[in-house]
């Protein structure tokens, strides 16, 4: 065999790994390079989901403090009312009123809390307002829940029944009715409020829930810790009374 022969084979062996290594170095520069790519996206993903739990929490706290300094004046405007007429249902009010206020700066930070516990509260509220306005108010309970340990939002029942008592009990005259039931199920929770009141006209139930409105502050906080929509829906008959319905996923 010549040398020239063994030389160009050689040169040929030579050539194939260059090739070869030419082929891992662009194959590696190409993965690294999407590599890089996918955790700038992950990255970016990552910031922006941050950045969005951080506005949510911020809607959250927003909304949730719509509510409590017009619950508080509420409450106090009740007491304040029968001072003069009823010095001790008045003493008795401000006590459950300041359980009340106990619960609400306790929780003030927390987006869900136990179930029970909005029970409790919830409870406390209808007790102060049926201190006010005695048998002309009239409550029905019903709750079927088997687990101790659920969380629902917090301050989510006792806006829709202040909003009941509220608009659909023109000038406090007759009487008024309301049902609350409180229903677990295999992967949520449901909560019917519904009441014998005047009812909402059909114009103004095409809006709801709104913006700036109790239903819509509820509905609001649903959509933003759950990420679903459609877990209120409201019902009613003008003149003869509304339905409230939030399901509230486990």
């Amino acid at each position: 065999m010549s040398t020239g022969f063994l030389c160009l084979q050689a040169d040929n062996i030579i050539s194939g790994e260059i090739r070869s290594m030419i082929f891992v170095f662009l194959a590696m520069i190409i993965l690294i390079g999407i590599v890089s790519v996918i955790a700038s996206f992950i990255e970016l993903r990552w910031r922006e989901m941050k950045q969005k739990q951080a506005i949510d929490r911020a809607e959250l706290t927003a909304l949730r403090a719509q509510i409590e300094p017009h619950f508080l004046f509420n409450s106090l405007n009740t007491i304040a009312s029968l001072i003069k007429s009823d010095a001790q249902k008045a003493e008795d009010m401000l006590l459950n009123l300041s359980d009340i206020l106990h619960y609400m700066f306790q929780n003030s930070g927390k987006e869900v809390i136990e179930l029970q516990s909005e029970i409790v509260f919830t409870r406390k509220y209808l007790h102060l307002m049926q201190e006010r306005f005695g048998k002309r108010l009239k409550i029905q309970w019903s709750e079927n829940i088997t687990s101790c340990d659920l969380k629902v939002p917090v301050f989510i029942v006792q806006p829709i029944i202040e909003n009941a008592i509220r608009h659909g009990w023109p000038e406090n005259k007759d009487q008024l009715k309301i049902q609350v039931n409180l229903i677990e199920y295999e992967k949520l929770i449901e909560v019917k409020i519904s009441d014998d009141g005047i009812g909402i006209h059909p114009q103004i139930l095409s809006l709801l829930p709104k913006p700036n409105h109790a239903l819509g502050n509820i509905s609001e906080r649903l959509n933003l810790l759950f990420k679903r929509k459609n877990l209120m829906q409201i019902s009613s008959k003008f003149g003869e009374g509304t339905s409230v319905e939030i399901k509230i996923p486990k």
